[in-house]
């Protein structure tokens, strides 16, 4: 059986798809439609991967019968997207005429406290997709879904950014905890590396001088397979409430995330080495809390 799964999102909203696709691909042909960078981490893991920035997606939100997509066939279409009017529901009918269509919103109602991977789980259980929810979910948060594919590494990986400023402690804090990390390190040989995204374009002078200060690296706004060559050298990645935060619990790296204005109930990352450190008023003790769990 042919399902397509389809969800328009940033990076950790796309890659909440993992514990389904890891549950599905054993018995089903799956394809996904959604938006880079997420779907290029999907890819592998699926028969067939879409950019719903090309190819004639966005037919799908608008008015009309011109609807020509890269895929034409599937038996299940399960979609998480807003569709108050039910133009997008109608839409994709017209091009999957024997499909099983189900249209679900992208996350839990406001206020839940389910995560939003197990909430798609469940959606697609709904949508009569045999599934076990619950395990597959527990599954997700014991072993790496992303695989790692190289042992060991001895960079720690700072990543002071997220999509939302909201998410995000001060560079100040971000330098304090660089340095007390380096200062406890047991070793020499190993490498401190701050990671930018577009969301810190204004910052990035302050965080190269303080890197060049901390005898640290800076590495600005990596490519997909860049980013993926780095996570794979380190042994530690400490972030906020990010997607690549997420991509690197994935990937069974020990990661640290801070949350700060988020729900961990909601959005703590999936994987095997992943330590939560909900925000406070005491910003000593977050960062004492960050030094312990990270064994520095």
């Amino acid at each position: 059986m042919k399902i397509l799964l389809i969800r328009a999102g940033a990076l950790g909203d796309t890659l909440m798809l993992m514990p389904c696709i890891d549950a599905l691909k054993k018995e089903h042909q799956i394809a996904v439609a959604g938006r880079n960078p997420g779907i290029a981490f999907l890819a592998p893991y699926t028969n067939e991967c879409f950019d719903m920035e090309r190819g004639g997606w966005h037919k799908l939100f608008v008015s009309g019968d011109d609807i020509d997509l890269p895929v034409t066939h599937a038996d299940h279409v399960i979609a998480f997207v807003n569709d108050r009017d039910n133009l997008f529901a109608a839409n994709l009918k017209k091009v999957f005429r024997h499909a099983d269509i189900n249209i679900f919103p992208p996350f839990p109602e406001e206020g839940s406290e389910t995560h939003v991977a197990l909430y798609m789980l469940r959606k697609i259980k709904s949508a009569g997709i045999n599934i076990d929810c619950e395990s597959q979910f527990q599954i997700a948060c014991r072993k790496p879904l992303i695989q790692k594919l190289q042992a060991g590494g001895s960079r720690i990986m700072l990543h002071p950014g997220s999509g939302s400023e909201k998410k995000n402690y001060s560079a100040d804090f971000w330098f304090e905890l660089a340095s007390a990390v380096k200062d406890r390190l047991p070793s020499k040989s190993s490498e401190i590396l701050f990671l930018l995204g577009p969301a810190e374009e204004q910052k990035f002078g302050l965080f190269k001088q303080k890197a060049e200060e901390l005898d640290a690296g800076i590495i600005i706004c990596p490519d997909n397979r860049s980013l993926l060559e780095l996570l794979k050298e380190s042994c530690l990645y400490i972030g906020h409430d990010s997607g690549v935060t997420h991509l690197a619990a994935m990937m069974g790296i020990n990661t640290v995330v801070l949350f700060k204005n988020s729900s961990p109930a909601c959005w703590h990352p999936l994987g095997p080495g992943v330590k939560v450190i909900k925000s406070g008023e005491d910003i000593k003790s977050i960062r004492a809390e960050i030094l312990e769990s990270a064994g520095c």
